[in-house]
């Protein structure tokens, strides 16, 4: 995973997921948006990143401690 950018790791979980677009951008940003990142056409993802982690799942341990706070 050394050369794994972003919006490919978003992008493939969402697909192995089996979310769409439309239900993982639902209430953290537009379709739109998830779209330019997935692409990498936007590259300001640091405020979505986390959000999307735990939507799909992948949290990290220190996004997990924050949500119990």
């Amino acid at each position: 995973m050394s050369n794994y950018l972003i919006g490919d790791y978003i992008r493939d979980t969402r697909l192995r997921r089996g979310y769409t677009q439309e239900q993982l951008s639902f209430g953290i940003c537009t379709t739109a948006s998830l779209s330019r990142i997935e692409t990498g056409a936007q590259a300001n993802v640091t405020k979505l990143a986390p959000s999307e982690k735990v939507k799909i799942g992948t949290r990290t341990a220190h996004s997990a401690t924050e949500q119990r706070l």
